[in-house]
């Protein structure tokens, strides 16, 4: 039978130990992820080439640091944008750092949420786990090209509204709570669904046996 207040001790207790675990582990939990992290960029932001991606420290704080150029010249809007250093021996490009910690923040409430809730059986806790995994990205498949595009939107383009910087901006202003609420409740709304189905017709079988 559904209990809020288990659920609410069991949300707290995964979440404490997500977020204990992130805190002291976060570069050993993100850096195997990078590769990942690095081809979703170039798929969903082609008009960039990503020269490298790696995690530094900086102050008290440690950050993804993305270095990336604008991979061809590119049209847009009445005006022509060329890659740093275009056709010259210079090598250059942009620099974007995100900290660590803003970075999978979204990441981990869904994970929060899909550990928190009661699966009944293993496999629907790894199924869950396994359609989390690739929504974990979205923040980063975000929040990255918007940050590339930004220095370019601000100095030549800040007339005209991209749906990929709003975006951006809500994620950070608190939007990106939301979605990892949302997106936790599809995952269980989900295998919650298929896990009936399949008890429903694995039932007879056990029935007849």
């Amino acid at each position: 039978m559904f209990s809020p207040h288990k659920l609410l001790l069991r949300l707290i207790v995964v979440g404490a130990g997500v977020l204990l675990l992130a805190h002291h582990y976060q570069r050993a939990l993100l850096t195997p992820l990078l590769p990942l992290i690095q081809s979703t960029l170039t798929h969903v932001q082609d008009d960039f080439t990503i020269q490298s991606l790696d995690i530094v420290e900086n102050g008290p704080n440690e950050v993804l640091r993305l270095h990336a150029n604008l991979a061809r010249p590119t049209y847009i809007s009445g005006r022509m944008f060329y890659p740093i250093g275009w056709q010259s021996a210079a090598e250059g490009g942009y620099e974007i750092r995100l900290t660590v910690g803003g970075t999978i923040q979204y990441s981990l409430l869904i994970l929060i949420v899909v550990l928190a809730w009661p699966a009944g059986h293993w496999r629907v806790a790894l199924t869950r786990l396994l359609f989390a995994l690739p929504l974990m990205l979205l923040n980063t498949a975000i929040t990255f090209p918007a940050e590339l595009w930004n220095p370019i939107h601000e100095e030549w383009l800040s007339d005209i509204t991209w749906p990929l910087l709003v975006a951006s901006k809500m994620l950070m202003g608190g939007g990106g709570l939301i979605l990892g609420l949302l997106c936790g409740a599809g995952i269980i709304a989900a295998t919650s669904r298929d896990a009936a189905v399949a008890l429903s017709v694995a039932a007879p079988a056990t029935v007849e046996s």
